[in-house]
């Protein structure tokens, strides 16, 4: 027979557990590519709240830094993403470029990044339709 004091000691060890699983998955950390096209990659990390996002080009493909890739979100907000690697004149990233997502509402966007294939003369527009559920 558990006592009285022993009973309250076993309800409030219950509640943390339970609070602790409910909070870590309103916090759940999201890793992995989140969309994909043949040119373009990208993948999202770290927690809801402040999502790390980043743009990974194919093999042979250069992401245009002279017009900053965008995501746009159902609700209108905008996010840019860039970095300070660039080649010498500036005009491709030569890292992936990210940007940071804090939490938002919004769970669908699209992506529009200009990216330039090694085989092609001029750059492409990349669009991927992004899901960040």
């Amino acid at each position: 027979m558990i006592t009285a004091p022993r009973a309250s000691y076993v309800a409030r060890t219950w509640l943390i557990v339970l609070a602790s699983v409910l909070g870590a998955s309103c916090h759940a950390v999201t890793d992995g590519i989140i969309a994909q096209s043949e040119l373009l990659s990208m993948v999202a990390s770290g927690p809801r709240s402040a999502r790390q996002l980043r743009l990974d080009a194919a093999p042979g493909v250069r992401i245009n830094a002279r017009l900053l890739p965008m995501l746009e979100l159902s609700d209108g907000t905008r996010v840019t993403f860039t970095s300070d690697a660039l080649d010498a004149d500036s005009s491709y990233f030569t890292a992936s470029p990210t940007a940071t997502l804090h939490l938002t509402r919004a769970t669908r966007g699209t992506l529009l990044a200009s990216v330039c294939p090694a085989a092609a003369r001029v750059c492409l527009q990349a669009k991927l339709d992004i899901d960040l559920r």
